[in-house]
């Protein structure tokens, strides 16, 4: 009887301590699922900044490439660009490039507001498709990632085209259907948005040049270099890429890039 009493004791510890072990194997693999769902992971494409340092921001972007380690976006103001580097949840910027064009007080407040922003970065996290940059525990920057957008906005280039002498200034740009443009130094940009034909057009022409090239289209005539005729000089950003041309007589580019200029003078006359 007390042998049976005593081998009763042993099976019932045994089966206890089977079930032990099969919930703690249980409770790790549920805790690796967890930890597998929550481990952040930057993602590429453009993200819609939605808040700066809690401030309600709109039609500013910030755009990452995880394969090159670019980021690039739009400031409010010029487009921004540089390099990013990523560890776990810790991100930080490099010094980041920007265009130059000339616009008003408003716009430039916000974008150094973002471009410091982005300076203070040094981690980050997301959610589904909500972007967090963070300095610390104190969150900086609030982004959203649109999936229906991504592709489109990925490959929206920026043109910027200026006519610079001594005597005279001119800066027209144009970003995602947004054109900006000055035709004298220290003056106020005046802005408006394109329409969908106008920005349909500009694209076209853009995309019909081999932006590869441009940095190498010869001028074809050069009295800037002599007796003081306005400098002209057009840039291209693409995909976080950056494509200048060599400078050229204001007036008489090369003609591979004629079109996209007389196009771009043309919508300012025109408003």
């Amino acid at each position: 009887m007390l042998y049976t009493i005593h081998q009763t004791l042993k099976t019932m510890k045994l089966i206890t301590l089977l079930i032990t072990v099969f919930l703690l194997n249980c409770g790790g693999a549920n805790n690796g699922t967890v930890m597998a769902e929550k481990t952040n992971k930057l993602t590429s494409g453009p993200f819609t900044v939605s808040k700066v340092n809690g401030d309600a921001y709109s039609n500013l972007t910030v755009e990452f490439d995880t394969q090159t380690q670019k980021v690039s976006g739009f400031s409010g103001c010029n487009r921004f660009f540089g390099d990013y580097t990523v560890n776990g949840n810790q991100l930080n910027f490099g010094a980041l490039a920007t265009t130059h064009k000339m616009c008003s007080p408003e716009d430039n407040i916000k974008e150094q507001h973002l471009l410091k922003a982005l300076a203070e970065v040094n981690a980050f996290d997301i959610s589904g498709t909500t972007l967090q940059l963070k300095n610390n525990e104190a969150t900086v920057l609030v982004a959203e990632q649109k999936s229906d957008n991504k592709i489109a906005q990925s490959e929206n280039p920026s043109v910027d085209y200026s006519e610079v002498s001594r005597g005279s200034y001119k800066n027209i740009a144009i970003d995602n259907k947004r054109l900006s443009w000055v035709n004298e130094r220290n003056a106020k940009a005046q802005t408006l948005t394109l329409n969908d034909t106008e920005w349909a057009r500009v694209l076209e022409l853009v995309n019909a040049i081999d932006l590869s090239t441009i940095p190498e289209l010869e001028a074809p005539s050069k009295a800037h270099q002599y007796d003081g005729a306005a400098i002209g000089s057009l840039t291209v950003i693409k995909n976080g890429k950056t494509y200048r041309s060599q400078a050229f007589d204001a007036g008489n580019p090369n003609t591979i890039l004629a079109a996209v200029i007389e196009k771009m003078i043309g919508l300012t006359n025109n408003k």
